[in-house]
């Protein structure tokens, strides 16, 4: 059965409730009705290894790695953007971790941990290099614990160059050529304080990949600082053995597969952004500004109600409002977001450290009257859609410029402040990039929106000063805030074609929405 018809025959078996379920070689389905229609059903098991085969994932194998290590395919484009200054260390230095330790902490301790971490995620020890127009990780270098004692200061002058040289080790360039993609450091203040952190090439590490390196570390410490002998976690998934099965997946059916769907889903685009300002700067490069949003504690936990009773998250929730927000901001119903996705599905995964993050273009459809309750059984249904079909991003073949969203939730009063181990107190210390930074409009997003949500939902709105004035953005998230605050209010109250909330007008109802019962009985085909 060609690629087409697959499709069909799937997208029938989800709308006669029926769910499959590819895993490890296998195919199951769960079924929402007690009754299946048999004729669907002895189809799909006359179909069941085609069907496996472009639905299942890369299956990884601990030790799949082959020799020279090759870099994701997909990742060509970042090394070269890097090479030829493109991109520069606001992108590869972006995902490092910092704190002001209040406590004892040992030296030989730490440099001990960094070398257990180590041991645990091999690609921390790896640069990158070009050899024969392919780029490659190679292992030449070690990873020392930068130790640098600042404590001959007077008081406050010391613990201002711990944060300053915290600055400079942060944004400082890696070179490949002579040092590895991991770069820790523990700056002594005084005796009970130091400033300890460390930054990961962006190319080998993502956001997840930082809070476990954190923690791994940590907990290193912990069991050394009790005396308890170091804890072996048990053997895993190393982001080679991931990027070996990853580019092997990139020639299957599934590809052929999912680039169908893409095809189908992104027919008749365009960009999808708010218009530009005229002029805001006379320079085609600009700098990335940003401005701040807020939703308070009322307002956050009204919407993560609104979540449950769904039976989807709050990232879906804050994506239905910034649809929302900005299809009445640019009068256009066919709204396309950028939704920054973790990529670790796989449990196998899930502690690994590597790059896995990927962006998934959602096309969400706002009416032009509806609850806003519908709209977001609406954006559930596009969102594991899209995860069901997501691909590298570059493969997509998404054509315009659109807004970016990127949501981490923390779950209430969670705040995950990293407290780290119980006989020190971690104080996150402040990394942001001092100055302003030219960006060029080809390698930013019309806007990007990142959130995290605890008890309160914050973030930010960047924008490229050469393409907006900051009223303009300021204009936005008020009215994403305004809409927010009345939905948390009502989340069944309409919205009209003029894009005002209001308590009465024509509300769709909601559809019977694809969702899934995890209650239902599995079975295989």
């Amino acid at each position: 059965m060609d690629i087409a018809n697959l499709h069909t025959l799937i997208a029938e078996a989800r709308r006669a409730g029926i769910t499959l379920l590819p895993s490890q070689g296998q195919l199951r389905y769960r079924a929402k009705r007690t009754e299946i229609n048999g004729d669907i059903l002895e189809r799909l098991r006359s179909e069941k290894v085609s069907i496996l085969q472009v639905l299942e994932g890369p299956r990884f194998k601990e030790g799949a790695r082959s020799m020279p290590h090759p870099i994701l395919e997909f990742h060509y484009g970042l090394w070269e953007k890097l090479a030829s200054g493109v991109l520069d260390v606001s992108f590869s230095n972006g995902t490092h971790w910092a704190a002001i330790c209040r406590g004892t902490l040992r030296r030989d301790y730490l440099e001990q941990c960094v070398r257990d971490v180590v041991d645990l995620h091999d690609i921390l020890v790896a640069s990158v290099e070009k050899t024969h127009e392919q780029y490659s990780f190679v292992f030449r270098h070690t990873v020392k614990l930068i130790y640098e004692d600042l404590s001959a200061a007077d008081g406050q002058d010391a613990a201002a160059r711990a944060q300053q040289r915290a600055m400079d080790l942060i944004w400082r360039p890696f070179d490949p050529s002579r040092e590895a993609l991991f770069r820790p450091f523990a700056l002594k203040v005084t005796d009970d304080s130091h400033v300890v952190g460390f930054v990961i090439h962006h190319c080998i590490a993502d956001s997840h990949s930082v809070m476990t390196v954190a923690v791994d570390l940590w907990s290193a410490y912990g069991c050394r600082a009790h005396g308890r002998p170091a804890a072996r976690a048990q053997k895993r998934i190393s982001y080679l053995d991931y990027v070996a099965a990853y580019n092997d997946w990139l020639r299957s059916p599934a590809m052929k597969y999912r680039i169908h769907y893409w095809e189908k889903q992104l027919q008749n685009v365009g960009s999808c952004h708010l218009p530009h300002d005229p002029e805001p700067t006379p320079r085609q490069t600009g700098f990335e500004e940003a401005v701040e949003f807020h939703l308070d504690k009322e307002t956050t936990a009204a919407l993560r109600q609104l979540a449950a009773r769904s039976s989807t998250t709050m990232f879906v929730v804050l994506l239905s409002l910034k649809a929302l927000a900005l299809s009445r901001s640019i009068d256009r119903g066919d709204i396309i977001i950028l939704a920054m996705h973790h990529g670790r599905d796989d449990p196998q995964v899930g502690s690994m450290v590597g790059s896995t993050q990927n962006q998934l273009p959602l096309r969400v459809h706002v009416p032009p009257c509806g609850t806003f309750a519908s709209l977001v059984q609406h954006t559930h249904e596009v969102w594991f859609s899209a995860l069901e079909h997501q691909i590298p991003y570059g493969y997509a073949g998404v054509p315009g410029d659109f807004s970016e969203l990127n949501v981490v939730d923390f779950g209430p009063a969670s705040l995950h402040a990293a407290a780290g181990p119980d006989f020190v107190d971690l104080q996150p210390l402040h990394t942001k990039r001092p100055g302003k930074v030219s960006v060029h409009p080809r390698h930013l997003p019309a806007t990007k929106m990142r959130a995290a949500v605890t008890d309160e939902a914050r973030g930010e709105i960047s924008y490229l000063s050469s393409n907006y004035k900051r009223s303009t953005i300021e204009a936005f998230r008020a009215r994403f805030e305004q809409l927010a605050t009345r939905i948390a209010r009502d989340p069944n109250c309409s919205f009209d074609v003029r894009g005002a909330l209001a308590c009465s007008g024509f509300p769709l109802q909601p559809g019977a929405a694809d969702t899934y019962d995890a209650r239902s009985a599995e079975r295989a085909l």
